[in-house]
């Protein structure tokens, strides 16, 4: 049994609890700002979460990011937890006028799998005005690192432990996952073309 304290962060006490029922078509969505994005191994590459179709003022939320490959994907796609942020010139809670991040409750950690944990709160504890797009629709900035051996498909997406709150209850939200394309650097696909042709020579 889990305990919270009264202002310990009710989000992360929910978060334990809270299952978001799939295949319902549900007012809030939590999704990345592209359905997919393309990147060379040892790059990295920004990606923001968004929330759409806002129609619950929310007083906080959690995000439980995780990153995983597909099939013969090689290599790594890792969340850089100390870079990632909550995006304040376009987060939910942070463009609120009257309110903001509640600096000791809104965190980022890391969860040792890859991803990435966020955690925010109202500073006053109340709900904040819905979210308008393009303006204060961001929950948060994923930044990755891809390692210089990957190579396939991944995928990045929201796990158990996310949750949307209302200041009273978790609010219900549906969401899609990320498909990551790793392709080799400029120099490697080079290396292997003169590979290629030296090997034809020699055949």
């Amino acid at each position: 049994m889990f305990a919270c304290g009264i202002r310990q962060s009710v989000v992360l006490c929910l978060a334990a609890f809270l299952l978001v029922p799939s295949g319902e078509v549900l007012a809030e969505r939590i999704d990345f700002q592209i359905d997919s994005i393309e990147v060379q191994a040892g790059s990295s590459a920004s990606v923001l979460v968004v929330i759409r179709e806002n129609t619950t003022n929310l007083a906080g939320y959690s995000l439980n990011v995780d990153v995983v490959g597909v099939g013969d994907a090689l290599g790594d796609v890792v969340v850089d937890v100390g870079a990632s942020n909550f995006f304040p010139s376009r987060n939910l809670i942070v463009q609120d006028a009257d309110d903001g991040l509640d600096p000791v409750f809104s965190v980022i950690s890391d969860p040792g799998d890859g991803g990435v944990f966020f955690n925010a709160q109202s500073l006053s504890g109340e709900t904040v005005e819905l979210a308008q797009p393009g303006f204060s629709d961001v929950l948060g900035e994923l930044i990755l690192d891809v390692s210089p051996d990957a190579l396939g498909r991944f995928t990045l997406s929201l796990g158990p432990g996310t949750v949307l709150f209302d200041g009273l209850d978790g609010v219900a939200f549906d969401t899609q996952a990320l498909e990551i394309s790793v392709v080799p650097e400029p120099a490697t696909v080079l290396w292997l073309m003169v590979c290629l042709v030296l090997r034809r020579r020699g055949g």
